[in-house]
């Protein structure tokens, strides 16, 4: 991937910057079941609420209220302000509540603002509430809150996806639909950010829950969500259909009129209309300020540089990613600065200064190595497949309830026979498709076996190499030197082919100990920068890759001469693993099969024989 295809992964965290702010619904006015719901429509009533509030200031339902109509007014001086008093007072006498509540909003507040460090403090205060809390509103709160921090200030996906996770379970069950369409654009922007088309489902989900709710905003969410999901599937035209929708709802305050036109630049720019865009975008810069910490200016700031740049405007685009790195030069958050560092590092590479350029390429680096890394990586890949299983399950289980459902308790005998029956013909078929589909995998997999043996069995065609005279060693290291993009590449390269060659000539994947780190020495490098080749050319962690290079030595040998009487057992400590079972699953996973089942079908392919039951 080119370090310019790399950088326009990027422009999709602006969805998710924009869809944090659908959190705003989640905590709307109405609270945890045993707090009455006042609902504040007018400045007026807003007076009474606090004329009653001078008599009894710890009341937590009237509290709650006008926490609740600061937030639903996006009015975060306001609320700061109303809030900070009261979580201080309820903390000093012990009013555990209306503490959490003064807190969690507070936090919420400031998990939106530039500065949003400062949320930790509340988030880490009623943190310790919320594992003995009943009130469940309370605690989808928090966790929306917490992934809110996580992603903005952290970049830690599987945190906020874990997060806005156990928020959503949470106002599920309580059948909240504002506050699931709020936490599913949420996780639809996560994916968004990762140019995923995985979020599609989410933002759909989000999108038909709130075509059924009255609520305009929560509208405005569903279609700024399918919006953007459809411009990663690089529908333009269902994206700019979702996108009018979205102006359709737009509330027409300034943040939301900025998030509309900036949307609609997006979308433009990825046309490759980049007049239209750049009205669209300084549309959105005459909707909010740079001094003001809630309106998306580094986002726009972002996409317009990115667009200068697909039209050749290079000066200018530098120009406009300085302009958002200067914005943002007080913010705290780790979501934007390595991006803007990144664009300027490679325009001024472009443009010839080098220098300049390197200088923002070392500061990029050391960003970027704080935002990524493996194990954030493999937790956010477990997250998805536990998911996936989770949500398997629930499907099996719901369509088991229908079957339950749909039982009647006559001829109860005859019923039985039935299932019997039926039981035993699904089996049947089930058996057969399984077989089939059984084969036609491995079919496929011998199929690729014999290709990769055809190509390595090719005779080379490359030309002998010349010998390279001391003049021009040196010219090549003057060249090398004047550009350390080029020495990286060179020097990932040769570590790759030395890799390479420790896999296919040694075999190390088959030591039980081997790791990244034992593989880093071996290359004569360190864990990270092994780490980076290995992504870099194999496109997979290290374990799918050691995996990978198991399970195809393993197929080999089980479809070889000898395959017929090679133990699994032995076999699966020849390849490193520790147990039979871990071997099996490793199989199963990559595979699509066990090593038996995989041995028997290549047998009966070799004979000519049909799958069982076909």
């Amino acid at each position: 991937m080119s370090r310019r295809s790399c950088f326009k992964k990027w422009r999709f965290l602006v969805a998710f910057v924009m869809g944090l702010l659908c959190v705003v619904s989640c905590s709307d006015s109405r609270v945890a079941p045993s707090v009455p719901d006042y609902n504040i429509s007018t400045p007026g009533e807003l007076d009474s609420i606090m004329t009653l509030l001078k008599r009894d200031p710890d009341n937590l339902s009237l509290n709650i209220t006008v926490l609740a109509y600061y937030t639903k007014q996006r009015n975060p001086e306001a609320l700061i302000r109303f809030a900070t008093p009261v979580f201080e007072r309820a903390d000093s006498l012990g009013n555990v509540r209306l503490m959490q509540y003064a807190g969690i909003y507070i936090a919420q507040t400031l998990a939106l603002e530039k500065n949003s460090r400062q949320a930790d403090y509340y988030l880490n205060k009623i943190e310790p509430l919320t594992w003995t809390t009943k009130d469940k509103f309370f605690k989808a709160m928090f966790y929306n809150v917490n992934g809110m921090y996580a992603l903005k200030e952290e970049a830690n996906y599987p945190e906020a996806l874990s997060s806005f996770k156990k928020a959503y379970e949470i106002v599920k069950e309580r059948g909240d639909s504002l506050n699931m369409c709020s936490l599913l654009c949420n996780i639809s922007s996560i994916y968004n950010f990762r140019s995923d088309t995985a979020g599609y489902s989410y933002a759909e989900e989000a999108y038909e829950i709130s075509r059924k709710i009255s609520d305009h905003y929560a509208k405005f969410l569903g279609a700024y969500q399918m919006a953007q999901v459809c411009k990663i599937k690089k529908d333009y035209k269902k994206a700019m259909i979702y996108a009018r929708e979205t102006e359709r709802y737009c509330d027409n305050t300034p943040l939301s009129l900025a998030q509309l036109y900036c949307l609609y630049g997006e979308i433009r720019t990825a046309e490759g209309n980049f007049a239209e865009a750049e009205r669209c975008f300084q549309k959105a810069f005459s909707y909010m300020s740079d001094d003001n910490s809630d309106m998306p200016f580094e986002e726009v700031c972002l996409q317009y540089g990115e667009m200068l740049t697909e039209a050749g405007r290079l000066t200018e685009a530098v120009a406009m990613y300085e302009k958002g790195l200067q914005a943002g030069a007080g913010s705290t958050s780790m979501l934007y600065k390595h991006l803007f560092l990144r664009g300027l590092s490679e325009l001024n590479d472009t443009l010839g200064n080098k220098d300049r350029a390197l200088l923002y390429y070392k500061e990029y680096d050391r960003q970027y190595r704080q935002v990524f890394t493996l194990s954030k990586e493999q937790r956010f890949q477990e997250l998805i497949t536990e998911n996936e299983r989770i949500s398997l399950q629930n499907e099996v289980q719901r369509k088991e309830l229908e079957l339950m459902e749909s039982r009647t308790d006559t001829m109860i005998v005859a019923i039985v026979l039935s299932i019997i029956v039926v039981a035993f013909i699904v089996f049947y078929f089930v058996y057969r498709k399984q077989n089939r589909l059984y084969r036609r995998m491995v079919e496929y997999h011998q199929a690729l076996l014999n290709q990769e043996v055809r190509e390595e069995k090719k005779p080379s065609l490359a030309e002998p190499e010349t010998p390279v005279s001391e003049q021009e060693t040196e010219e090549a290291a003057t060249v090398a030197e004047e550009s350390s993009v080029s020495r990286d590449e060179v020097r990932n390269r040769e570590l790759w082919k030395r890799l390479s060659e420790l896999m296919d000539k040694e075999h190390i994947y088959r030591q039980k100990d081997i790791s990244l780190e034992k593989i880093a020495e071996l290359l004569g490098t360190n864990r990270t920068y092994a780490s980076n080749v290995l992504n870099q050319f194999s496109g997979d962690t290290f374990y799918n890759f050691i995996h990978k290079r198991r399970i195809k030595e393993a197929s080999m040998r089980l479809s070889g001469p000898d395959g017929p009487s090679v133990s699994l057992k032995e076999l699966a400590f020849d390849l490193g693993y520790n147990s039979l079972s871990s071997f099996y699953r490793a199989f199963q996973r990559e595979i699509g099969c066990s090593p038996s089942k995989y041995r028997e079908m290549v047998s009966r392919i070799e004979r000519g024989e049909e799958s069982e039951a076909e």
